[in-house]
Order: C-alpha cells, then sequence, then structure tokens
C-alpha cells in the first residue's frame, strides 16, 4: 500500500471506530502530536507501534501496512497437516523402535559370543 493509503486507511478506519486523535494516542501510549504525525505521514508506522495501532483499530497489521489481510489458515486445513506429520511421526518412530530391536539382538549375541571365548579361554 502506498504511504498516502495508508494515511487515509488509517484516519478513516479511527473514523469509522469513532475514536479521537487522543485517544489512540493514549492507547499508543504517545503524544497527541506524535499520532498526528503518523497521520500526516511525517513519522513512518514501521515501528513497535503497529501491532498495537491494529489492535485498537480492530485490523490486522498487514491490512495497516500494505492494504491486505493475510488468509486465515483454515482449520480444516491445519488439522490435515497435523494429522500428515503426526502420521509420518509415528512411522518414523516404528521404523526406530524396529532398528532399536535390531541393535539390542545384535548385542544380545555380541554379549554370547564373548561369554563362549571367556569359557573357552579359561578351559
Amino acid at each position: 500500500m502506498e504511504e498516502k493509503e495508508t494515511r487515509n486507511f488509517l484516519i478513516n478506519r479511527r473514523k469509522e471506530l469513532g475514536l479521537s486523535q487522543e485517544y489512540v494516542a493514549g492507547q499508543l501510549n504517545i503524544s497527541v502530536t506524535s499520532y498526528r504525525k503518523i497521520e500526516n505521514g511525517k513519522t513512518g508506522l514501521y515501528n513497535k507501534k503497529v501491532l498495537l495501532l491494529a489492535e485498537i483499530l480492530g485490523t490486522t497489521p498487514a491490512k495497516l501496512l500494505f492494504g491486505y489481510s493475510m488468509p486465515e489458515t483454515d482449520d480444516g486445513m491445519l488439522k490435515e497437516e497435523y494429522e500428515r506429520s503426526i502420521g509420518e511421526l509415528m512411522e518414523k518412530n516404528a521404523e526406530l523402535k524396529k532398528t532399536i530391536r535390531n541393535l539390542e539382538e545384535l548385542v544380545k549375541a555380541k554379549d554370547e559370543i564373548i561369554s563362549m571365548l571367556k569359557s573357552m579361554k579359561n578351559r
């Protein structure tokens, strides 16, 4: 969004909500003069106050800065993604358990060989 569009959005949204410059400045913990400078484009909006200002105006930082909101994540898509990830992790877990069992069998076999060699040596 162009700077002028951002300023217009900021002013229009504040007015839509019936908020005064004084109120918004107070919520941002800045002076009214500082807030006016933001609305007039003399002070950039790209600072720590963007998140708070977006919250006060009931919008998103993306909408405030760029003129559009990021698409909401669909809960169904998120659930599918998590279920897929869980499935992959469970498969990996099963593979690792199998590897552990194989390694335990190898250790047991080597222990038996060592015991057998020790007993042969002691004869």
